[in-house]
Parts: C-alpha cells; sequence; structure tokens
C-alpha cells in the first residue's frame, strides 16, 4: 500500500535491530519538553490492535492521561511479523501475533499486535462494494463524503440513511457508511474509500460501536479520531473534516456509555478547535433534548427525523 505520511507531531530516529534480528526497537520523541522535574501522563494503546496484509497500514496511538509532560517512546516489536516506521506506522508482513512494547524514560505499556490476511476483514467485501457504488453515483470529484458507520449507510438493503440522495439532491455528495463499522476500521480501508475519492470535504460518523460494541473508553476513542483525521489530513492535506459527535441512545444496554459518550465528544471538539483542517459538530446537542422523536424503536439509529438534523447540520456546508 502506498504510504503518504507527513507527520509534524513525531519527530523520530531509528535506533537498529538488536539481539540476534527477531527485535527490533524504534524510538519516537513526541513535541514536548524532554527533561522536566513536572509530572509525567500516564501512557496506554488500544489493546486490541488488527492489522491486515495487503490493506492499509495501522498508525499507532499512544494515548497520555492525567495532568503533566508526555516523553519520547521506544517501541520493541517482533521484527517477523511487523514492522514499525520512524513515524510510529505499523506494517504486517506475517500472519500471527506480535508482543509491543512501548517504553518511555519513567514507564513502559505492552499490547499486541494481531496480523491477520487481508480475506479475514469483516468488511473485506463492503469494499468492492462501495467502490462500485462510487462509480455507478459517476465518480464524483472534489465531492462531499459522507462516511462511518450504520447511521452513514446509505444502502436500501441495510435500511439506514436509505433517503441520503434525496435529501442532497442537486448537490454534488457520497455516501459510504457501513454498519458496524468502528474507527480503525477505516483506518485500513482509508486508501481505497477515502483518499481514492480525494473528496473535498469529508464528514464523519464514527465512535458509537467503539463504544457500545468494543466497550472502549471515552479516552481511547477520542484518541484514536484524532488519529484517524490526522492521518487522513497527511493523506489529503486540502481536505476539510467535519467531525460528528455521538449521539446518546435510548437503548438501556447503551445508554448505560453515556459518561463515554461525553468524554469522547469532548475530546472530538478539543482536537477540531486545535487545527484549521476540522470542525465539531454538536449533533449530540441536536438529538438529546428530544431522543424519542428522532430515534427507531432501536433507540439507538435516527429515524427520519433524526436524518433531518444531520441535513440541517450540514446543509450549507456542502455545494
Amino acid at each position: 500500500m502506498k504510504k503518504a505520511i507527513k507527520s509534524l507531531l513525531i519527530l523520530v530516529s531509528t535506533l537498529g535491530m538488536v539481539a540476534c534480528g527477531e527485535t527490533s526497537n524504534v524510538s519516537s520523541t513526541t513535541p514536548v519538553s524532554s527533561q522536566s522535574s513536572e509530572q509525567v501522563k500516564k501512557l496506554v494503546f488500544p489493546t486490541d490492535v488488527k492489522i491486515y496484509k495487503n490493506l492499509d497500514d495501522y498508525k499507532l496511538s499512544p494515548i497520555w492521561i492525567g495532568e503533566g509532560r508526555t516523553e519520547s517512546i521506544t517501541y520493541s516489536f517482533n521484527s517477523e511479523y511487523i514492522d514499525i516506521d520512524e513515524e510510529g506506522v505499523v506494517t504486517p508482513i506475517k500472519k500471527g501475533f506480535s508482543k509491543v512494547t512501548a517504553t518511555t524514560p519513567t514507564q513502559s505499556y505492552d499490547f499486541q499486535i494481531e496480523i491477520k490476511d487481508s480475506n479475514e476483514f469483516r468488511f473485506a467485501a463492503d469494499i468492492p462494494e462501495m467502490e462500485n457504488l462510487y462509480k455507478e453515483h459517476d465518480s464524483p470529484k472534489e465531492t462531499n463524503l459522507f462516511m462511518g458507520d450504520s447511521f452513514f449507510d446509505p444502502r436500501a438493503s441495510r435500511g439506514f440513511w436509505t433517503s441520503f440522495y434525496d435529501d442532497f439532491a442537486g448537490k454534488n455528495v457520497f455516501c459510504e457508511g457501513i454498519a458496524a463499522t468502528q474507527i480503525n476500521d477505516w483506518m485500513v480501508m482509508r486508501d481505497e474509500l477515502i483518499r481514492a475519492v480525494a473528496p473535498k470535504n469529508v464528514f464523519i460518523h464514527l465512535g458509537t460501536n467503539d463504544i457500545n460494541d468494543a466497550g472502549n473508553t471515552g479516552v481511547i476513542v477520542g484518541n484514536e479520531m484524532k488519529t484517524f483525521v490526522e492521518y487522513l489530513h497527511s493523506d489529503l492535506p486540502d481536505t476539510h473534516f467535519y467531525i460528528f459527535g455521538i449521539e446518546e441512545s435510548t437503548n438501556k444496554d447503551f445508554a448505560k456509555n453515556s459518561k463515554k459518550r461525553e468524554q469522547a465528544n469532548e475530546l472530538y471538539r478539543s482536537f477540531a478547535d486545535s487545527v484549521d483542517y476540522a470542525t465539531y459538530l454538536d449533533s449530540p446537542s441536536r438529538f438529546n433534548d428530544k431522543l424519542d422523536q428522532v430515534l427507531k424503536p432501536d433507540g439507538l439509529h435516527p429515524n427520519a427525523e433524526g436524518y433531518k438534523i444531520y441535513v440541517d447540520m450540514t446543509k450549507d456546508l456542502v455545494d
């Protein structure tokens, strides 16, 4: 896969192979002061990381929790199975598992990366289907791309945003939401389904399944969104990214995750506010005042009134 990564957030140096060549170390430095008596933030990583051969590479997403400063990180990994380059991008080599140890001057964190074949990717069949839909819509250039989870899935067979093209009649838009997807699923599909489209604007609705299905914390989801959009920006520097918040649910199984959603949304907002290429769209505030009126009986997905909110929020942003 092609990589077009121009990271301005990480200064890096490669340390080379050690021991018998089975383990590699890569050192990366985050943009903070290198030495200080100030308290150090706690380092964590997402623990359930899957990458796929012949699909896009995966960008490591270090998460710093608490007050204080961050530190330089050295990654140790099994080079038989993966490679981690000087910008923290993981490339699959061989199917299997690799332990990764992220080490700083004061702490370390272990996590595992699973390497799978591309045909094991649970959304492998959706990629050519979306590529075909793009062709069926005459492969629009400089389009406004709506992408994400089931909320933005336009396929009649799925029964979600089936009115999308009527809602944006006469507008240069394309929609390729895929039900059940999480942020990192789009990380490995971004070349085929986002970069290849080269959109003018991207409207993202992701995070619901990361919290409700994967059980991730709001901190993990917020940081993964940040990494995802930074990576997209490296690929598409002239594209603007609009990030929808994660709406509340009246489904009792999901309503308990309210605090996680609030935490993720705050991180979505603070990231978007910190860069000039992203904007946070506060759909939760529009939904949450009238959930019973804008959600389907499942208490999660928007009904026709809910989709009107998305249209109203974006109609002046698309052309």
